[in-house]
C-alpha cells in the first residue's frame, strides 16, 4: 500500500486531494489492522471515513485510489472484514441495499451502509 502512495506522491504530488485521501485512508487502515474484528464503534467508524471516501470515488469513476483500496480490502478480509465483494458489486453498480449487505455481520454492513450513502 504504502508503494502506490509513493506513486501517487510522484504522479500528483504532496498536497493533491487524491494523494492526501491515499494517505489518510492508508493511516486509518494500518490503525484498524492492529486491531481485531469487532463492532463498530463511531471512534472505529472515523477511523474508516478514508477508505469509504476512496470506495465511493471509485464508484463514482476516479480511479486513483482503487489500488490502495483493493489492498486494503484483501487486508481487511484477512482480519474478519468481508467487504470486498460486496464493495466490487458496489463499483460495478449495484445499490440494492438488501442484496449488498445479505449474509454481512454488524460492522460490514454499518461500513456499507455508509459507501451507500456517500452516492
Amino acid at each position: 500500500m504504502s508503494r502506490a502512495l509513493r506513486i501517487c506522491e510522484a504522479r500528483l504530488g504532496s498536497n493533491h486531494p487524491n494523494t492526501q485521501g491515499s494517505r489518510r485512508s492508508l493511516a486509518a487502515i494500518r490503525q484498524r489492522m492492529g486491531g481485531t474484528a469487532s463492532s463498530p464503534s463511531s471512534d472505529s467508524l472515523e477511523h474508516f471515513a478514508p477508505l469509504i471516501a476512496a470506495i465511493a470515488a471509485i464508484a463514482n469513476g476516479d480511479e486513483t485510489p482503487r489500488q490502495n483500496v483493493t489492498q486494503a480490502l484483501a487486508q481487511l478480509e484477512q482480519n474478519g472484514w468481508m467487504l470486498r465483494e460486496p464493495v466490487e458489486r458496489i463499483w460495478a453498480g449495484e445499490r440494492d441495499h438488501a442484496a449488498l449487505v445479505a449474509g454481512l455481520d454488524a460492522q460490514d454492513t454499518v461500513l456499507i451502509e455508509r459507501v451507500l450513502a456517500l452516492l
